[in-house]
């Protein structure tokens, strides 16, 4: 099947601007669509059912070292103290080891504990919308989509105040990042920083703990076990990028697309109960996330018609799966009063994301909180000409300027 150049290009920001017409392509190719991959041959998956099958299929490794020699890893990931501890982290391991980081974490991150986080996101909220200004012009991912998450998640970790701009930056590097090899070899001496600086926090927290995930995280145990020094590293790192990142894009993406269709912003400024409803027709329609984790082919086998090789990888395209007709009518239509929304923007199966809870509650009191204050907020830019940021895996405006 013949693409534009682009089409192929899936981290770069001119097809994430508008990805949905080549995925409506992909999704009606008989075969798996290949892209490229540092590994080589990798495919797009991007029918629900395709997806879900890919997730439940162990053959489908999350992890690269089950697969890739080490002068691959070191060339994809660099070869670093700071990488090495990533590629530990929950979301780039199978069973038995995913299983029992997944139950180390559970102890600390349980969804009533998350929920007990609403009264503190919403004064957060309060505090920054009183920061901003009665009238005028703002880039709101900047005065308000990054700081909001970021100082929820800050306070959620335990990240000291006076550190937590630098957190904010050694974030955003790392996440633009992701699939990028030129670009993570680039950032490593950032990354080193932010290592020391995550080994000094857990030092602080390990000596003088506190109510925090990170002292959660330290103290937890299952079955005699807890997270090595390692492994904390890059949990935090995990936890930043998927309780910081994707949150920003959920807030920002939300007010993009209800610029975009005016008639559902003025139904959700009418009735504001539909903003649960709302939130979750923003991650179906335009996720934090366009890919999940790359996955790595473990063995020659069939999988759904096609022969994948060892050593092969897929990404599966949540931002696809998300619009797939056969299993959501009028997919590409923006519908916030839309019932039973079975969207996978918080992944599928074991890997499902352990901060949805927490997603949800910022993003339902950011955007109704926003609109509240503003009721005439609008786009100060032609949303057509919006930049989106670069990677293989966050979907994410680099700038949303807004008139209040």
């Amino acid at each position: 099947m013949a693409q534009d150049q682009y089409e192929y290009q899936i981290s770069s920001p001119e097809f994430k601007a508008n990805p949905y017409p080549a995925y409506q392509k992909f999704r009606e190719t008989p075969s798996f669509v290949q892209v490229p991959s540092p590994m080589g041959k990798s495919y797009f998956i991007t029918r629900r059912e395709d997806a879900e099958a890919a997730l439940r299929e162990p053959r489908f490794s999350t992890n690269p070292h089950t697969i890739m020699p080490p002068e691959l890893i070191a060339q994809v990931f660099s070869d670093t103290e700071f990488m090495r501890a990533f590629l530990t982290s929950m979301m780039l391991q199978d069973p038995p080891d995913h299983t029992r980081l997944r139950r180390l974490v559970n102890v600390a991150f349980t969804p009533r504990k998350m929920e007990m986080w609403a009264g503190r996101v919403q004064a957060i909220t309060d505090a920054l919308l009183d920061e901003l200004p009665a009238y005028g012009a703002i880039d709101l991912i900047e005065s308000f989509a990054y700081p909001l998450p970021m100082r929820v998640f800050s306070e959620v970790l335990g990240i000291p105040v006076p550190d937590r701009e630098q957190f904010r930056v050694w974030s955003v590097s790392f996440g633009d990042s992701l699939g990028d090899p030129v670009k993570t070899h680039s950032i490593q001496p950032q990354m080193a920083d932010f290592l020391q600086y995550i080994y000094w926090l857990i030092d602080e927290k390990t000596a003088h703990p506190t109510q925090d995930l990170i002292s959660d995280l330290i103290q937890a145990e299952a079955e005699g076990t807890r997270l090595n020094r390692q492994e904390l590293v890059g949990m935090i790192i995990t936890l930043l990028i998927a309780g910081n990142e994707t949150t920003v894009n959920l807030i920002s993406n939300g007010m993009y697309v209800l610029f975009q269709h005016p008639e559902q912003l003025a139904l959700l400024k009418q009735d504001p109960t539909l903003i649960k409803g709302a939130v979750e027709e923003i991650l179906r329609y335009r996720g934090a996330a366009t890919n999940g984790s790359e996955r790595w082919v473990q063995e020659d086998f069939e999988f759904r018609g096609h022969h994948f090789k060892k050593g092969e990888s897929v990404y599966i395209s949540i931002a696809s799966v998300n619009r797939d007709a056969a299993y959501c009518p009028h997919a590409e239509t923006f519908d916030i009063t839309r019932k039973d929304n079975q969207h996978l923007a918080f992944g599928f199966g074991i890997h499902y994301c352990l901060g949805a809870p927490l997603a949800r509650i910022e993003g339902q009191i950011a955007i109704q909180s926003l609109l509240r204050r503003y009721p005439n907020i609008r786009a100060n830019a032609d949303l057509g000409s919006l930049r989106w940021r670069p990677g293989s895996t966050l979907l994410g405006l680099e700038k949303l300027p807004v008139t209040l």
